[in-house]
């Protein structure tokens, strides 16, 4: 167990596993549930190791709706973990740096693993392997892996929540006329903004660019805040 990052000091210990450096944690909260579980009912856990497997499914709020374990050392813990991972809630940071993976597609090819939501439209579920934690007490030591399952119109949610964040061509275009070094700037028609240029190539392109092209040459699009 050297390596180990302890996180706490009384007689229950609890530890990130590591070598895990690339996954979530579990919420600090959900943890400290779980060691709680395990500090009321050492007394009737028999002596020994214990690798318990923890399958979680969330809703569109990130909220942990189903529980299923394996491997728990007595029925007491069991009921007591599963209690405490209902109240579990999918960071949103898990969401938004895009540690979702991918785990299978519609024709049933694997896809690209840690794929970024949205990225993949044949997604049937998507998934987050969170680092497994170890729970010891004395002569009792019991690793928990909790693995997080996303339904498919879930993810298709969370995307269209991501991309919902992103400002449309309008909205950069009042910012960009909020910007007088720029908004004065003639664009390539009377009485039209270089702000308006933009936006038009916006439309068309899908995206804000970063200069257009312009009679006296090629003028950028950057304005201040961008």
């Amino acid at each position: 167990m050297l390596g180990l990052t302890q996180m706490g000091c009384s007689s229950v210990t609890i530890y990130h596993y590591p070598g895990q450096e690339d996954r979530p944690h579990i919420p600090e909260s959900t943890e400290q549930r779980l060691k709680q579980c395990v500090e009321e009912l050492k007394d009737d856990i028999n002596a020994g190791f214990y690798s318990v497997d923890v399958k979680v499914k969330v809703d569109e709020d990130g909220n942990t709706v189903d529980v299923e374990t394996k491997g728990m050392p007595n029925p007491n813990v069991g009921t007591c973990m599963r209690i405490a991972l209902q109240g579990m809630r999918l960071p949103q940071d898990v969401v938004e740096r895009g540690m979702l993976r991918t785990s299978a597609s519609a024709n049933g090819e694997t896809l690209p693993d840690r794929a970024q939501i949205g990225e993949v439209v044949t997604i049937v579920v998507v998934t987050v392997v969170f680092t497994e934690i170890v729970i010891e007490a004395v002569a009792i030591t019991i690793g928990v892996t909790v693995t997080a399952t996303v339904a498919a119109g879930v993810a298709s949610s969370f995307a269209k929540r991501r991309k919902e964040k992103e400002p449309t061509c309008e909205d950069r275009y009042v910012a960009c006329m909020d910007d007088a070094s720029i908004a004065d700037e003639p664009g390539n028609h009377w009485r039209s903004s270089l702000c308006n240029a933009c936006r038009v190539t916006c439309k068309k392109e899908k995206k804000w660019p970063q200069s257009v092209p312009m009679g006296s040459g090629t003028e950028s699009c950057i304005y201040k805040g961008y």
